[in-house]
């Protein structure tokens, strides 16, 4: 096995020389991210999907670290988002909206509402669906958590202008539904 420290000739070419052969001494880590962009050179998912799964993470971890004072949670602050929109949501629409299991949206409306700051309604026209309103107290953190999602998306997007960001927010939502989409299709859900 190759030690990651240690160097080697490589020749360089499809990517970063395509019209030419050259030799140059290079890390083997090099070689490996080499190894990931050859694959598929024009659109390569897997890093694009790793860079994705490091962004969620720093951001869940951002938000768990900003809100531990008032006890909030990066998926109570999702849920708070979606009801500061929409109050009045029925809890399943939560659970298509973020594509997570309906248990896992009971258990965290359960516990914010333990914590006072949402109310589950039956709704009138079907007695087994519930819908969420929110309590004065969450409607009281509105700006704070508001002004704290603002800083995260600020310091997201330095050095970027309008037209790169809203580019960048079509294509990635693009990315998402086809996901949606095509796992959909996979467990027979549509056609």
């Amino acid at each position: 096995m190759y030690n990651i420290l240690t160097y080697c000739w490589y020749v360089c070419q499809d990517i970063f020389f395509p019209t030419r052969t050259c030799f140059t001494i290079v890390d083997m880590s090099t070689i490996f991210l080499y190894d990931e962009f050859i694959s598929q050179p024009e659109v390569n998912l897997h890093v694009i999907g790793k860079q994705i799964s490091i962004l969620f993470r720093q951001l869940n971890l951002y938000f768990n670290r900003e809100l531990s004072d008032i006890h909030i949670s990066s998926t109570e602050l999702l849920y708070l988002s979606s009801l500061y929109a929409n109050d009045g949501i029925p809890q399943d629409d939560l659970a298509q909206e973020y594509t997570v299991d309906k248990a896992a949206v009971t258990r965290t409306i359960q516990l914010m509402e333990k914590k006072g700051l949402v109310l589950r309604r039956t709704d009138a026209s079907d007695k087994r669906a519930k819908k969420i309103y929110l309590t004065e107290k969450a409607r009281s953190l509105e700006p704070k958590l508001r002004e704290l999602q603002a800083r995260w998306i600020s310091a997201m997007t330095e050095g970027m202008n309008t037209s790169e960001i809203v580019h960048f927010t079509k294509l990635v939502h693009t990315m998402a539904e086809r996901a949606k989409q095509l796992n959909q299709k996979e467990i027979g859900g549509e056609t």
